[in-house]
């Protein structure tokens, strides 16, 4: 017979329980922060790739299927991309990764590249706005907006024939080759949210690809003088009775936009 008492018996029969849980906890803890410090894939914070399109936004993709876009890193014959034929108007990263990723759309890069890089008079762009999303008519209202800012040579706005099935799901995409770094630079000043991407075209073209984290706004009035002011700086010396007059002096680089990106 035991003499051990019935509180002895009870306790020691319900410890290994209690150390079972105990060590669920710590494992089901460590589990969850091991997860949370995992490092983030450079591309999870960028723009997604292209997604397959759904037959009703096939037709509007067919006719760029052909010009050459399809192809990795061929955005950039701009040429080819902004002769899509449907448009806009027909019903249808906190931190930036440092590394560059390799896309179906070119090469995202991080905005750090641009930061020694002079603004392009935004009067002179050759600048196009797509609509990324399955919402129609934000392109055209992006375009607007920018004209009225200092773009004046934008493009009509179209539907973007790299993403057939409108679902750029981020802020947006800024689009541009070896020739075109001023012009990009000048374009992040109103979409400081943007991802960066290079291809290989070979002309000074800017494409920028709307995307569904974009929310349209207007461009800021400081935005607005520091575009002015690049303008004024590139207007060609006046004459004045037969004389022309000295140079005017460069404006001076912005520094690179300071807001607050969502992921």
């Amino acid at each position: 017979m035991s003499t051990e008492t019935a509180p002895e018996r009870y306790r020691r029969r319900n410890r290994l329980p209690v150390i079972a849980v105990v060590l669920l906890l710590l494992i089901g803890t460590a589990v969850v922060w091991a997860t949370a410090m995992e490092p983030e894939a450079a591309a999870a914070k960028g723009c997604n790739v292209p997604g397959k399109p759904t037959p009703s936004s096939s037709t509007g993709s067919s006719s760029t299927s052909g010009s050459g876009t399809g192809t990795a890193a061929s955005t950039g014959t701009a040429g080819s991309t902004g002769t899509a034929g449907s448009t806009d108007t027909a019903p249808a990263s906190t931190g930036t990764p440092t590394s560059t990723v390799i896309t179906s759309l070119g090469v995202l890069v991080d905005k750090a590249t641009l930061i020694s890089t002079r603004p392009a008079n935004p009067a002179t762009i050759n600048l196009t706005v797509f609509n990324s999303t399955k919402t129609p008519g934000r392109a055209r209202l992006l375009t607007d907006s920018w004209r009225a800012a200092g773009f004046e040579s934008i493009n009509p706005p179209k539907d973007d024939p790299l993403y057939p099935a409108k679902d750029l799901r981020c802020y947006g995409e800024i689009r541009y080759g070896e020739a075109g770094l001023n012009a990009a630079r000048t374009v992040l000043m109103v979409a400081p949210c943007a991802q960066l991407v290079i291809d290989d075209r070979i002309d000074d073209s800017v494409e920028f690809a709307l995307g569904e984290r974009y929310e349209t706004s207007e461009v800021p009035d400081a935005v607005i003088t520091q575009l002015k002011a690049i303008r004024d700086a590139a207007a060609p010396p006046a004459v004045i009775e037969g004389q022309t007059a000295s140079p005017r002096p460069q404006a001076t680089i912005p520094p690179l936009p300071q807001v607050s990106c969502a992921d």
